[in-house]
């Protein structure tokens, strides 16, 4: 048991990610299935494919060791199955476990039958996609929060290299079901979330979310949705500089937003290069996961020809600048929640995921994808939150 665990842990560090009925998969009868583009690309469309092929075949480092490590997962978990849960719930720590191994081997085995040939880890490919788009239930809008259906996503990663190696049938099956899975999403957060918690890190969940889902099935209507939160996200959840009032003040939610910093003190309060969740809850790990969704998010639209990325709020900062105000943590500690706003966040005893300075120099490094300044802790020890986009590159 305790190697098992071992090699869980293994699998999870190296695999980078970093979310209808039961019966809503079956194929329906008389149902035309079209399959989306071949030029439809979150990460791994044929050209990043061949290349990675390429830099494998010439021992790149960075390639050669997250494949190397890849394969010896699907060898060593070759007779694993999976363990498909009905509800991700995070806050509970239910389904976590599962899902964090399932998909971690689902893209192991896939990656094993497209570098290696090996059709037995297509077969088990294959299985652990299914036996989540099977079973996880998405006529219920809790399973639809936006930290749980974001944990489903890396499936796309497994599915999209295996895609033109499956049967009709189980295309459609998946691809329903991720179309289900974004539904229940959107029923929650702009249920849930539209106002209340405007411009925060659950909605760079979301948009991280429905935007690999939109480009996986080609989908205009879901691309257009995704890429309207994202705008959103990079107009009003990246703050230039000054105080919450003033910019907040010209906001589409900014109403409840300045009562909100009203009440806790802070409206008036001078801040630089600040995301709403670093404003609202003095959190450096939300600021951190508020900007890298964003950064996966933009990079799935690069991959299908969509220049997110060029992308400028409506008081000039653009997605690389929000990463800047983590250059001063590369060498102090920053106290989680000290001068939060929301009620509850104390409780958390100055504990959050953020690991520093750890993954502050993780952080910058990813942000070498969005600008050449950053370049410099590309190297560094600590790696990077985006190793996989990395390897696949533009």
């Amino acid at each position: 048991m305790i190697n098992y665990i071992k090699m869980v842990k293994t699998i999870l560090l190296f695999i980078i990610l970093i979310a209808s009925f039961n019966c809503n998969t079956e194929l329906e009868s008389g149902t035309d299935f079209i399959p989306p583009a071949q030029n439809s690309v979150v990460i791994w469309g044929q050209k990043q494919i061949e290349r990675v092929k390429k830099n494998f075949s010439a021992g790149e480092k960075k390639t050669t060791e997250y494949l190397k490590k890849i394969f010896s997962a699907a060898n060593k978990m070759k007779d694993a199955e999976p363990d498909p849960q009905q509800f991700i719930i995070q806050k509970k720590n239910i389904g976590m476990k599962e899902v964090q191994r399932d998909r971690a081997l689902a893209q192991a085995f896939a990656a094993d039958y497209v570098f290696n040939g090996n059709k037995k880890s297509l077969e088990s490919s294959r299985q652990f996609i299914l036996a989540w788009a099977s079973t996880y239930r998405t006529d219920r809008t809790e399973t639809g929060y936006f930290t749980s259906v974001y944990q489903l996503v890396p499936f796309i990663w497994a599915y999209e290299l295996i895609r033109y190696s499956l049967s009709k049938e189980d295309r459609y099956r998946i691809e329903s079901f991720f179309r289900n899975v974004y539904q229940v999403a959107e029923a929650n957060i702009t249920g849930e979330f539209s106002d209340a918690h405007a411009y925060g890190n659950h909605w760079s969940y979301h948009v991280y979310t429905i935007s690999a889902i939109g480009f996986l099935l080609n989908d205009e209507k879901i691309i257009k949705r995704a890429e309207e939160v994202y705008n959103e996200q990079i107009d009003w959840n990246l703050f230039p500089g000054g105080t919450p009032r003033n910019f907040y003040g010209h906001a589409p939610k900014g109403k409840e937003i300045i009562e909100r910093f009203e009440r806790c003190g802070v409206a008036d309060k001078y801040f630089e290069k600040s995301t709403y969740d670093w404003i609202n809850r003095d959190a450096l790990g939300y600021h951190i996961i508020s900007i890298e969704r964003l950064l996966w998010a933009g990079w799935f639209a690069e991959n299908s020809g969509r220049k997110w990325f060029s992308k400028k709020g409506k008081q000039g900062m653009m997605l690389a600048d929000a990463f800047d105000l983590l250059i001063q943590f590369t060498n102090k500690t920053h106290k989680e929640f000290a001068n939060t706003c929301i009620e509850g966040d104390e409780e958390k005893e100055n504990e959050s995921w953020v690991k520093q300075p750890g993954d502050v120099f993780r952080a910058l490094a990813s942000a070498s994808l969005l600008h050449e300044r950053f370049a410099k802790w590309e190297n560094t020890t600590y790696g990077s939150h985006t190793q996989l986009l990395e390897i696949t590159g533009k």
